[in-house]
């Protein structure tokens, strides 16, 4: 092999790792952005039952920290106190049951989809980025009774800022179920039950 030639393969190289590291950085940022989003409608669920309780009455604020704080209130166990917290507290009209029940299930199915990413294997290393530099090699085992299948996994960059951008929509919801309830002001005020065509369900539009 020529100099001009062993030097063309070298830059060629150098220009692969560095495209590689490029987006080995973006793939690892998409994941940690999604995480972040999650936990930020998490912690918002956890902020809001503590307001209703003190708005009921219970004081001082750390007496309900203690229990909505604890490491065994993971996700699912938070969502499942939010809603009933929520329907407890706030004096049911317009579509607030149809919310609840909306938005109970779109969180329920982001939880899954960030324990996939959480527990998931993720491969970003040179040999899998130069061959595809934007594509995600994610794999999750799911047993069943069928036996050993994989589960559906983020496959790009901008899946998994759909999922950003679903937490964050999940948390402004979330938000305005909180206020409604502690101000005693009427859900339709904020949110808006749309129907679907076909059997697709609901869609919830938030008043801004």
């Amino acid at each position: 092999m020529s100099d001009s030639a062993e030097l063309e393969s070298a830059i060629k190289l150098i220009d692969e790792l560095s495209m590689a590291e490029h987006f080995s950085k973006e793939k690892y940022t998409a994941i940690g952005r999604f995480i972040v989003r999650f936990e930020l409608a998490i912690d918002t669920m956890r902020i809001g039952i503590v307001a209703i309780f003190q708005n009921s009455g219970l004081t001082p604020p750390k007496l309900a920290y203690g229990l909505v704080g604890s490491p065994v209130v993971t996700a699912m166990p938070m969502l499942k106190m939010f809603v009933a917290t929520i329907a407890e507290a706030h004096q049911y009209d317009g579509d607030l049951r149809r919310i609840l029940k909306w938005f109970e299930s779109e969180m329920s199915s982001l939880a899954d989809k960030r324990n996939d990413v959480v527990h998931g294997t993720w491969r970003f290393d040179f040999l899998t980025a130069s061959k595809d530099p934007v594509k995600l090699l994610g794999r999750k085992f799911n047993p069943s009774r069928s036996g050993i299948n994989t589960k559906s996994m983020p496959e790009t960059i901008e899946d998994l800022d759909v999922l950003s951008r679903e937490a964050d929509q999940l948390q402004r919801i979330a938000l305005r179920l909180i206020v409604s309830t502690v101000e005693k002001h009427p859900i339709n005020r904020y949110l808006h039950c749309k129907k679907r065509g076909g059997k697709t369900g609901w869609s919830i539009k938030v008043d801004e």
